[in-house]
């Protein structure tokens, strides 16, 4: 936790057993801030974890697994203290999972997959209860491409994307900045490297935007973060250079 001034380490609750890891967190205040991510049940077999903090400490609040297989919960959003939403995937194999936050308990909300093999969501953005964005990808049957669904406040639904023509593209974080301002970030390949991608949603329609970069020898985005309400958006990730 930082305080304003220095990092401090803060405990957290886990799982009896082994490998557990929180991937991504989402405050909505400083007494409402929520981590997800997984712990291994069983040999090769995860199951999602969800903690929240709440001013005082971290604690683990019970989340639903879809199937029997693996699940894991890679990111999550908080809007309020009665709405937060969590993505990722199951094993059924490879579809998409999403977890709503009522206020009183966490559960799933049935989303939509492309593929019956392989889909499956990195990151979670938006602006409201009703406008909900959660971002990946899936396999076409050739390579991967990104994929983008939508809550309305009722329920999920594809929303057709972008792609680098027929290459490899990849969704890896997002963020919504207004309803109109919706950004995803990832990587696409060239055939030889790996190399930043970005889309942005204007409210009607996802459209690819150029982005540099650094090197020759190929980069990604991996994470980002952006100013709501303004135009303001940051992407992160790192250059093999």
């Amino acid at each position: 936790h930082w305080n304003g001034t220095a990092w401090s380490v803060v405990p957290t609750p886990n799982v009896s057993g082994v490998n557990n890891q929180l991937y991504a967190v989402a405050a909505d205040g400083k007494n409402d801030v929520w981590a997800v991510g997984i712990h291994r049940v069983a040999p090769g077999i995860r199951a999602n974890l969800i903690e929240h903090w709440n001013g005082s400490a971290w604690s683990m609040v019970p989340s639903p697994n879809k199937g029997t297989g693996d699940n894991a919960l890679g990111s999550i959003i908080a809007l309020s203290p009665n709405s937060a939403f969590a993505s990722g995937g199951y094993n059924n194999p490879f579809q998409t999972l999403a977890e709503k936050w009522n206020g009183v308990k966490w559960k799933i909300a049935q989303t939509q997959n492309v593929n019956p093999n392989s889909n499956v969501f990195n990151a979670t953005a938006g602006v409201s209860a009703s406008d909900v964005w959660a971002l990946g990808d899936y396999f076409n049957g050739t390579v991967f491409n990104s994929l983008t669904e939508h809550w309305n406040g009722t329920a999920w639904a594809i929303i057709p994307s972008a792609n680098m023509g027929s290459n490899f593209t990849a969704i890896t974080a997002g963020t919504a900045l207004t309803t109109s301002d919706v950004w995803a970030v990832g990587y696409w390949s060239n055939g030889s490297d790996n190399l930043p991608y970005t889309m942005n949603w204007n409210g009607s329609v996802w459209s690819s935007v150029s982005a540099p970069t650094v090197g020759s020898n190929g980069a990604i985005f991996t994470g980002a973060a952006g100013i709501p309400g303004s135009a303001n958006a940051w992407a992160v990730g790192a250059t093999d250079n």
